[in-house]
């Protein structure tokens, strides 16, 4: 049995201690991961660090209440703890999204993101989806970055407009610029 098992076994029995060594484990990992998230989106209210910790006390309280049978080793862990920080910048996006836009539901959830959420993932699955998105993103010129990462955070054209300082229509040829990269991209990893 690692360390890493040992100390999640000991915080799953409420050892405070094993919690402490954990966080210091993956802390600073995880706020990289949380900054990388956020990437080239404005900066809102909270910043990467109340991700993490969010995470971790989510972690902490789920563990203690027997909750996290399917997390039994250190890569499971791992996955587990960055998909659920991966999750709360985006709620957090969202969160200053629905402010911004006047509050209330949206119903124009990008549809990878509808099928990860309608689709039961494990945390390793959410944790691939998540990484093959930044692929995606990582590939396209700068110009049309901030565009992909706004519509993949759930905005829609107009809302991006606004963020962006330009309009609707050079919203709508830029992620069609985005679309046609990620089809030859999607197109050259299906030869592969």
């Amino acid at each position: 049995m690692g360390t890493i098992t040992m100390l999640l076994e000991q915080c799953k029995q409420g050892d405070e201690e094993a919690l402490r060594l954990l966080c210091a484990k993956y802390w600073d990992e995880l706020v990289v991961l949380a900054r990388r998230r956020f990437g080239s989106l404005p900066r809102v209210a909270v910043d990467d660090t109340d991700a993490v910790n969010s995470a971790l006390m989510a972690f902490w309280s789920k563990a203690r209440r027997g909750e996290l049978p399917g997390v039994q080793d250190s890569g499971q862990l791992h996955a587990w703890l960055s998909t659920v920080v991966a999750n709360k910048v985006v709620s957090e996006i969202r969160r200053q999204t629905a402010q911004k836009a006047g509050g209330g539901r949206r119903s124009d959830m990008p549809l990878l993101e509808h099928l990860a959420h309608t689709w039961e993932l494990s945390p390793l699955e959410h944790q691939l989806v998540a990484e093959t998105l930044q692929y995606y993103v990582e590939q396209l010129p700068e110009d049309v970055k901030s565009f992909a990462a706004f519509h993949l955070a759930g905005l829609n054209h107009q809302e991006i407009a606004d963020r962006l300082g330009c309009s609707r229509r050079t919203v709508i040829r830029k992620l069609k610029v985005v679309f046609e990269i990620w089809a030859e991209l999607a197109a050259k990893r299906g030869e592969g």
